[in-house]
């Protein structure tokens, strides 16, 4: 298939690519919006995968003007792969979508929402838009090819590579250097999913027959605590960890137990236990740690070697500069003029 990617270059979407083409599918990347790419758009297409949202971070989920303009870049997004004639399209929504609805319950796709950010809002808004214009799209007399719609709900996405202010990077770092981690009680439920894991599973549904909404999560579902612990004995106990401290959660503390049944019919199994994911992780900032003491000990080494080579231009005009005095205090000597020193070498040539 031809799949266009937006948001190619987003931590889901990256891994999400490699496993594609290993599948032997044929990818068109773009990083944001297609239309500031226009020039790699194909003139069809046979599915869409939209992984691009500017407002994903702590800061901006909580601002409405960047949620609306994700939003109504993303329902663009959504026409143009119609326009393309795309038989699927593929959106990457959140767990935010939940909110705190189901509390204490698996969160179940078609169960109730009640998103507390900006962020989890437009998500959710996005899945009533998007199947609003496929809807009336698939049922126009002169639709000669109808749409498939997927909504995917992804829950904490975690790998080498994931972006410095998760929790699981802050933990990595911070134990890595010796130092103490604060948290909230973190008593709450929670579900990791190893990234090659959840790109293995937006494969599964862009090949598939699948529509509709989707948990993206493993079955590994328990306190989040015992996740902070994972990490912690993994580093092999380095540092400290303390709860209970006073912590903000933009989307609210809620528990994170997804339904996975969904996914599991398709055929979709997790591979990548937590345990063995987060092993990953710490021996890829080990890597990238040695990787860097090199680049700064070649780095040092080519500063020393600029520092030597100028000291031994100043040496090398100190010794001329001596070497001249010496030689004006031996003719100064012998009682002869500068003069006539020159002629008698020049005639001894």
């Amino acid at each position: 298939m031809k799949i266009i990617i937006t948001g190619s270059e987003s931590f889901i979407g990256k891994s999400t690519i490699q496993i594609l083409k290993q599948h032997g599918h044929q990818i068109v990347a773009l990083r944001h919006s297609y239309t500031e790419e226009q020039e790699l758009l194909p003139e069809q297409a046979d599915a869409w995968i939209h992984f691009a949202w500017a407002g994903g971070d702590s800061a901006s989920k909580t601002d409405t003007d960047v949620q609306e303009y994700d939003l109504d870049m993303s329902v663009d997004v959504l026409k143009k792969a119609i326009a393309l004639g795309c038989e699927k399209f593929i959106f990457a929504g959140s767990y935010a979508e939940y909110g705190l609805a189901q509390n204490g319950k698996s969160k179940q796709e078609y169960g109730s929402c009640e998103p507390i950010s900006e962020y989890g809002k437009a998500k959710y808004m996005f899945n009533e838009l998007a199947n609003s214009v496929v809807q009336l799209h698939n049922q126009d007399p002169a639709c000669r090819k109808p749409i498939k719609y997927v909504h995917m709900r992804t829950f904490s996405v975690y790998g080498p590579g994931d972006h410095s202010n998760s929790l699981i990077s802050k933990l990595v770092n911070t134990f890595s250097a010796g130092q103490a981690a604060y948290l909230g009680p973190c008593t709450q439920l929670w579900n990791y999913i190893y990234v090659d894991d959840a790109a293995r599973a937006v494969a599964l549904l862009c090949e598939s027959d699948a529509e509709g909404i989707y948990n993206i999560a493993s079955t590994e579902t328990k306190p989040l605590k015992e996740y902070v612990q994972d990490v912690y004995e993994a580093m092999n106990r380095r540092g400290s960890v303390s709860y209970n401290a006073s912590c903000d959660i933009v989307e609210g503390e809620s528990d994170l137990s997804p339904d996975t049944t969904r996914l599991q019919e398709l055929g979709f199994v997790s591979e990548i236990p937590f345990k063995t994911g987060i092993r990953k992780v710490i021996e890829a900032k080990e890597k990238r740690d040695r990787e860097r003491a090199k680049m700064n000990e070649r780095s040092n080494t080519a500063r020393y070697d600029v520092i030597a080579a100028q000291l031994n231009v100043v040496s090398n005009q100190q010794t001329k500069e001596i070497q001249q005095r010496r030689l004006l205090d031996a003719i100064e000597a012998s009682g002869k003029s500068l003069d006539e020193i020159l002629a008698f070498l020049n005639s001894s040539e």
